[in-house]
């Protein structure tokens, strides 16, 4: 039984080497990975053994994902903070991320709305399609309203 449970253990923290050799990932969230196929303590021992190592640092981790999801996805700061609860940060550390970043959610929007090239402002189903949009993607109604506002506004001039 101890030699089985050693070599468990021994193939949890492999996979956890594997995993993190991948991409960089939370603690939580490599735990849940690592449970499949493992007990729970193993997975659990694996991964903080890995924090232990250094190779797993959730603030860091949470900087490059919010700075990721802001710069390339154009994300709100709300969608963000979701993702970043999704991956295993705790909502302290997510808040005090988005703090220090301080996303601004009409660049964001108006950014997005770039990167989807939306024509034909003047068709009111084009701005109702933006609109929604945005709303999916997590932006305050304040927020949509001033970025169709501004395209408007932009398109007119």
């Amino acid at each position: 039984e101890e030699l089985l449970n050693r070599s468990r253990s021994s193939r949890a923290r492999e996979k956890a080497y594997y995993l993190l050799s991948m991409r960089d990932h939370s603690q939580k969230e490599l735990e849940q990975k690592l449970r499949d196929g493992q007990n729970k303590e193993q997975a659990e021992s694996a991964a903080r053994r890995m924090a232990e190592l250094g190779l797993i640092n959730d603030r860091a981790y949470a900087e490059r994902l919010a700075r990721e999801l802001m710069t390339y996805k154009h994300y709100s700061e709300n969608r963000i903070r979701q993702m970043l609860q999704h991956k295993g940060i705790d909502r302290e550390t997510a808040d005090e991320v988005l703090e220090a970043l301080a996303p601004d959610d009409l660049k964001q929007a108006l950014a997005l709305l770039e990167k989807r090239r939306y024509n034909d402002w003047d068709n009111l189903e084009t701005r109702d399609k933006a609109a929604a949009m945005l709303v999916r993607q997590g932006f305050r109604y304040e927020t949509v309203r001033s970025a169709i506002r501004q395209i408007d506004g932009d398109g007119s001039d």
